[in-house]
């Protein structure tokens, strides 16, 4: 399938201030794999997801209560054999063993934005970035030696991606007559590089892929455009085959799943349905609530057969747990609440109150103005004031209106003060303030880099 030259893009120059020399990055590396050695093998079954404001850990196969591991953090999954979890805290993309006792190890330091997740080994990353007026951009860390991450896919259209094994998955939108495709890429390929799958309706959209182990099956979120440029962030939970590069059926029916992610085995599928975690078996179909969360990873084998009455038996509960916290807060954290500061914030173990909250975990200043990734929860419009400020300073303000279960980029420019304020440093730590219409502001703190 040859790719169209008005939607892959070439892939843009690094930023300078991000640039990192190759014995950094080959310290880094050293610095993860030894991590990872000291983590032993993995204990069990382990899905890992947002909770709040923090990242909890919950074993779907016993009745064991999830367990909260850092309070403040953006969850960013879970190695493949259930061992090593990670998220973005502080500017960093941190992993650490799930067992109690482990040791943190950063994987990355630099420019973090949409949607983190990690390689199943553990040593990769991948995330998503919105250039104004050029597309939308995956890049690759800890990168291959050089400076900065490299840009693994572009295009012009809205693109998600995920991983199969050791490769890089991406979902590329419809337009047109060109039906929305699951692609497998590498860094530097014209685009597309490998099909696995085209949804045969031209109608919906699909995003958020991720293989089963032997690459046999993609899962992903199937469902309408989010705008004219966008993918859907919820919908149905489609599967889809590699033989037969086609859907195969939906394994869900709902219009707000999302995030769905396979089980070691393959033979389940866990994802978020209105601020609850499912897990679903492809034989049955039939969801179970494991815990109160969004966003979930699912890693190591099943830790026990569920027998019945028990844990995905017939009378497994439906109702979610409630976490414990943690003895000692991973680096990164802040106590309670976390990074966010203001009103709207949750504590360890609660879920964020439906509404707009920042899908941004680091800003950055291009071109005149900053774009922000916000993202509605609720069952209708998400609609009010954005606002960066620095210290007492306002950097910038301005409206958004997100449709709800959507991801919206609101581009905000600064005033000539906040131009100024920006000017004055590579990089500052803003206050990014969500006041809505109805509801609670929100405020969180992240890093802009200009």
């Amino acid at each position: 399938m040859t790719r169209s030259p008005a939607v892959d893009l070439p892939v843009p120059l690094a930023p300078r201030a991000a640039r990192r020399s190759r014995s950094a990055l080959a310290c880094a590396g050293l610095a993860i794999v030894a991590a990872l050695a000291t983590a032993g093998p993995a204990a069990a079954s382990s899905i890992v997801y947002q909770c709040g404001p923090g990242v909890c850990a919950v074993d779907p196969d016993t009745s064991d209560a999830p367990r909260t591991l850092t309070t403040a953090g953006s969850v960013a999954g879970v190695t493949a054999d259930g061992a090593t979890a990670a998220w973005v805290a502080g500017g960093q993309l941190v992993e650490r063993p799930i067992a109690a006792g482990g040791r943190t190890a950063t994987l990355f330091s630099g420019e973090i934005y949409d949607f983190p997740r990690i390689s199943p080994d553990g040593t990769q990353a991948l995330w998503s970035f919105f250039l104004a007026g050029t597309g939308w951009f995956t890049y690759l860390a800890p990168g291959t030696g050089t400076s900065y991450p490299p840009a693994v896919a572009s295009s012009t259209y809205q693109t998600t991606h995920g991983w199969m094994g050791s490769s890089v998955l991406l979902a590329r939108r419809g337009y047109g007559s060109n039906l929305p495709r699951i692609c497998a890429e590498t860094v530097g390929g014209p685009g597309c590089d490998t099909l696995l799958a085209t949804e045969p309706d031209a109608s919906t959209q699909v995003s958020f892929p991720s293989g089963s182990r032997d690459g046999a099956l993609v899962v992903a979120v199937r469902g309408p455009e989010s705008s004219g440029v966008g993918v859907p962030v919820q919908g149905r939970i489609s599967i889809y085959s590699t033989s037969t590069h086609t859907r195969t059926r939906d394994l869900t029916t709902g219009t707000t799943d999302a995030h769905p992610a396979f089980s070691y085995e393959g033979d389940r599928v866990t994802f978020e349905r209105a601020g609850t975690i499912y897990v679903v078996p492809l034989s049955t179909g039939v969801p179970r609530a494991v815990a109160t969360g969004s966003m979930p990873f699912w890693g190591g084998p099943q830790t026990v057969a569920a027998p019945p009455g028990g844990p995905g038996g017939p009378g497994a509960p439906t109702t979610p747990t409630t976490p414990t916290t943690p003895t000692t807060p991973a680096p990164g954290g802040a106590g309670p609440g976390g990074g966010a500061a203001g009103g709207g914030s949750s504590g360890p173990g609660t879920t964020t109150a439906p509404g707009a909250r920042l899908a941004s975990t680091s800003l950055r200043y291009r071109r005149r103005a900053v774009v922000l990734r916000i993202r509605c929860t609720a069952r209708t419009t998400c609609s009010g004031v954005v606002r960066i400020a620095k210290g007492r300073t306002t950097l910038g303000s301005r409206s958004y209106r997100v449709r709800p279960g959507r991801t919206a980029a609101v581009t905000l420019k600064p005033t000539a003060r906040g131009r100024r304020a920006i000017a004055a440093a590579r990089t500052h730590r803003v206050v990014v303030r969500l006041t809505p219409r109805a509801g609670s502001p929100r405020s969180t703190t992240l890093t802009l880099r200009r």
